[in-house]
């Protein structure tokens, strides 16, 4: 609650997305604000792939509100303030869950050597996330999953080491009684 932007860090296999996934969102829809979520992965192309997810939830949710995955992309590279353009202009009555899903993409994107643009569009798609991060006034929450040996390279990017000193959650590891309860 304190927070707009939380990362979940832990090794692989710990249940870092199944946190998010089946105990965080569930328990966002138990409180009486609407919500809709953006769930997607960095993969090859970080900033497309936000705007899929994000074109997505606004076809679901209301048609007449609807743009589309381009629209979305070219705002999130272009403005000054895309959170205000996409969001607020658009769904400003609802509130917004960012999920980035095995963050840790964005490492291996950023160093393709397929793609002649994976190191400025990773660091345009990390800029974005630090700008999301600091709209604490606004409704727009931010969580990232990452596994813990990829923690290192987020000193990569400036800024980054801070949203995520700001907000983290370490999973631990599960004994099996944990473990039993968690698959029941």
């Amino acid at each position: 609650q304190d927070k707009h932007f939380l990362s979940v860090i832990g090794a692989s296999g710990s249940g870092k997305s199944s946190l998010v996934k089946a105990g965080l969102i569930p328990e966002l829809h138990k409180d009486s604000k609407t919500w809709m979520h953006h769930i997607f992965r960095p993969g090859n192309d970080p900033i497309g792939n936000f705007a899929k997810s994000v074109s997505q939830s606004f076809k679901t949710e209301e048609v007449e509100k609807y743009l589309s995955a381009q629209a979305i992309e070219k705002i999130l590279r272009e403005s000054k303030n895309p959170f205000q353009d996409i969001f607020l202009k658009h769904h400003h009555d609802k509130q917004h869950l960012i999920y980035i899903d095995q963050f840790e993409e964005i490492f291996r994107f950023r160093q393709s050597e397929y793609n002649e643009n994976a190191e400025t569009d990773s660091n345009l798609f990390v800029e974005i996330l630090i700008k999301a991060s600091k709209l604490n006034d606004e409704n727009i929450y931010n969580i990232i999953t990452l596994r813990t040996d990829f923690l290192s390279d987020c000193s990569n990017f400036a800024g980054l080491t801070k949203i995520i000193n700001d907000g983290h959650y370490l999973i631990p590891k599960m004994t099996l009684p944990e473990k039993e309860e968690a698959l029941t």
